[in-house]
């Protein structure tokens, strides 16, 4: 199992979008220290590791969640290509 990705034992009663956007962006973030060879794959990875770690959350609930990560990740994609262009 992916240690990286937080899972939450039930769903947080608090900005839970905010939590599942971070999810994704802590895993890109880590994904892309660490291989960043095998970055599209590794997204795919991380997708499906925190999609099977959330089936206690309904259906609809996965998808909106699973919408965040991917937003999640794609903005840690971007802001990482800013700062390479910025340097």
């Amino acid at each position: 199992m992916n240690t990286h990705i937080r899972t939450h034992a039930s769903p947080p009663t608090r900005a839970p979008r905010t939590a599942f956007f971070l999810d994704g962006f802590h895993a890109a973030t880590r994904a892309r220290a660490v291989r960043s060879s095998h970055f599209a794959a590794t997204r795919a990875a991380a997708l499906l590791e925190w999609r099977t770690s959330h089936t206690h959350l309904g259906y609809a609930e996965q998808t909106r969640g699973l919408d965040e990560v991917r937003r999640g990740w794609d903005t840690a994609v971007a802001l990482r290509a800013e700062v390479s262009l910025a340097a």
